[in-house]
This record gives structure tokens, sequence and C-alpha cells, in this order.
């Protein structure tokens, strides 16, 4: 068994059984292809124990609620959800179609998606200040008010991450997973 079978399934028993996952061994000897910009290739146990990890970091924080439930129980964890609150929170009032261009949806996605919301009381639909034949999505006070509990949500998760750390790792961490956010963001 390789050392990526192994994370894996640590991963496995350890989101189902509520227990901490021991770090991952990683088995170099096993690599993946190059990918299709010739980036050179990953050895195929670590991505498969980080895959492995962030299962289980998204499972404890997003699914299970173990730091509190998410957005304070006020939403449940919808990624595209919560990206449209953020973004409206961050942002201000958008058009539809710049929403979906954003979030990188289908404009009858978006639809759906903001008018589940705003039968929720988190949205609402104003006329477009720059143009009065077209409407804007903005938060109502419930939106804001649930934006600021997911965002408290997030700062106890990554507390509890930092928790985790010495004083050591954290100073190795925080700078690489910026630059992992970074990369991502990029594309």
């Amino acid at each position: 068994m390789s050392g990526g079978d192994g994370a894996a399934q640590a991963a496995k028993a350890a989101s189902r059984t509520g227990t901490r996952m021991e770090p991952p061994r990683f088995d170099t000897n096993i690599v993946l292809d190059a990918d299709a910009a010739g980036n050179p290739p990953a050895a195929r146990a670590e991505v498969d124990a980080l895959a492995a990890t962030i299962r289980v970091v998204v499972q404890t924080f997003l699914v299970q609620g173990r730091k509190g439930a998410p957005a304070e129980g006020r939403l449940k964890f919808n990624p595209l959800h919560f990206g449209l609150l953020g973004w409206l929170h961050d942002e201000g009032p958008t058009r539809p179609s710049e929403l979906a261009g954003v979030l990188g949806v289908p404009r009858s996605t978006l639809s759906s998606v903001s008018d589940a919301l705003s039968r929720k009381g988190l949205l609402a639909r104003e006329a477009d200040p720059a143009d009065g034949r077209a409407h804007v999505l903005a938060l109502s006070e419930l939106g804001r008010e649930t934006v600021e509990a997911m965002r408290r949500q997030d700062d106890r998760n990554a507390a509890a991450i930092l928790e985790a750390l010495t004083e050591e790792e954290r100073a190795a961490f925080l700078p690489l997973i910026t630059k992992i956010a970074a990369a991502l963001v990029e594309g």
C-alpha cells in the first residue's frame, strides 16, 4: 500500500469517527504525469494525502460544523450562496449578469440562487441607479447579518487551524497558504 492510499484511508476513517488524523507519510516514488502545461509531475502520494487532508478540513468545518455551524446556523453551507452573499457584502449592489460572470455560473443558475436567497429574506432587488430599466441585487439587513455571521465563523475556523500549530509552524504555514491562495486566484 502506498503512503497516499494510507492517508486517504486515514482521512476517511477520521471523518467518519471524528478522530484526529495523523499527518500522512509521503511515498514520493509514485508520480503523476506532467500536466497539460508541461509542469513537472507531483508525487502521487503527496497529491492523495493533500486531497484527503482537504476533505477532512472541509468535512470538519463545513459539513459537521465542529467549530460551530456554518454562518452560525443561519444558512446551510452552499459555496454559491456564500460566494454571492460575500460578493454583495464586499462590492455592493450588482447587476445579475455581472454576478453570474463573477461567480462563473450561467444566468439561469444565478436567477435560481438569487430567488432562493430572496425567499429567505437575504437579498433585495433594487432599481439600477445607472439604468432604471434594469435591476441590481443587494443584501437585505438580514443578508448583511448573515454575512457577518459567516465571517465570524470563518475566523473561528481559522483560529482552530492555527491553534493546532506551534508558533514556528504558523510562521511557515501562513506564507505558504497565502502563496497557494494567490496561485489559485491567478488561475
